[in-house]
């Protein structure tokens, strides 16, 4: 969550330090979505670990956080869709990351 007057390239590093005690980089352009409905602007980072940080180092470090796993971008697990979860925004997000291996979604901007 951001704290008050807190940027959220801020909060992102601190939240991911908070909950999984790991440095990470950022590796893509910010995307910004307006919502219309709830009313609210959502940030989605692209992030990557910092050097010398390994997969396997990474662990929960909080309660709130119950496993961590990964994924192969191509091999990525079916996400449940509901209105304003990630689901909605992540083809997007593929499609800015590897745009030579996921189609840009025409629609998504549009909600």
């Amino acid at each position: 969550m951001l704290g008050w007057s807190e940027e959220p390239e801020v909060a992102i590093h601190r939240e991911v330090a908070e909950e999984l005690g790991i440095q990470v980089v950022e590796t893509g352009p910010l995307v910004i979505r307006h919502r219309r409905r709830p009313r609210r602007m959502e940030y989605y980072f692209s992030l990557g670990l910092r050097s010398g940080v390994t997969p396997e180092s990474v662990a929960p470090a909080s309660p709130e956080i119950e496993e961590v796993r990964w994924f192969d971008v191509d091999d990525l697990p079916r996400l449940e869709r509901r209105p304003g979860n990630t689901s909605e925004v992540l083809p997007m997000l593929l499609a800015r990351r590897f745009p030579e291996r996921f189609p840009a979604p025409t629609d998504i901007l549009d909600r």
